[in-house]
């Protein structure tokens, strides 16, 4: 379900940019900056495709595991630094990742557990039940072999042609897969270039289901 380097928001005046890893402080802004990138993303149009304010709609779905990750330490943010006296960092840019533990058995789930109820909560339980049927189906596009998943990315507009995607993607794959190796996710052509260009090949596509978007999984087998 990852997105890419999507555009929302503006930053001015910006004097650099650091990632890092997030901290439980930074939940509130890594679920703003992510559910805004993510709305416009074919995946989340096709997951909420109706009238209510989709980024809320986002961030109420996306904040368990996005909470989950950031505690875990599998979590990265990019703050910008303003150039005016006194100007504060600002989180401008997000990347989440899931990664196998020494007691994972198994391939990473299609989807965190609870997933359904929340999602029958802001879209029904019919439309819950296909979105998770589709995102199931694909499941084995994934290959079998632990690896490190990409699950969310998101950049603000302003941020954007800054390189931030890149060193958020980055600062993941040199502390998560050392060995090069990890799987991203995207239902957004226009992301395939970006993640090849960081060294990630096709390895499938598939359809999500009826009127959805076809999810491209990406492979990165070494550094």
């Amino acid at each position: 379900m990852s997105g890419g380097p999507a555009d929302v928001g503006a930053v001015d005046d910006v004097a650099f940019v650091r990632v890092r890893r997030a901290e439980p402080h930074d939940l509130p802004a890594v679920r703003t900056v992510l559910a805004a990138a993510l709305a416009t993303d074919p995946m989340m149009r096709w997951v909420f495709p109706g009238d209510e304010p989709r980024p809320d709609a986002v961030a109420a779905w996306l904040a368990p595991a996005v909470e989950g990750y950031v505690l875990a330490g599998s979590a990265y943010v990019a703050e910008t630094f303003g150039t005016a006296e006194g100007d504060g960092p600002r989180v401008v840019g997000a990347a989440a990742w899931q990664v196998p533990t020494p007691t994972t058995a198994g391939p990473l789930p299609a989807y965190l557990p609870g997933a359904r109820v929340l999602l029958a909560e802001l879209v029904g339980a019919e439309h819950a039940d296909a979105v998770l049927t589709g995102i199931a189906s694909t499941r084995s596009q994934r290959p079998e072999a632990p690896h490190p998943y990409l699950h969310l990315l998101g950049v603000d507009a302003g941020a954007r042609r800054r390189g931030v995607a890149t060193e958020l993607v980055q600062a993941g794959l040199a502390e998560l897969a050392p060995d090069g190796h990890a799987v991203v996710e995207t239902m957004a052509e226009a992301n395939l270039g970006f993640y090849e260009r960081l060294g990630f090949v096709r390895r499938a596509h598939g359809s999500l289901g009826a009127g959805a978007p076809d999810k491209h999984t990406l492979e990165r087998l070494q550094g």
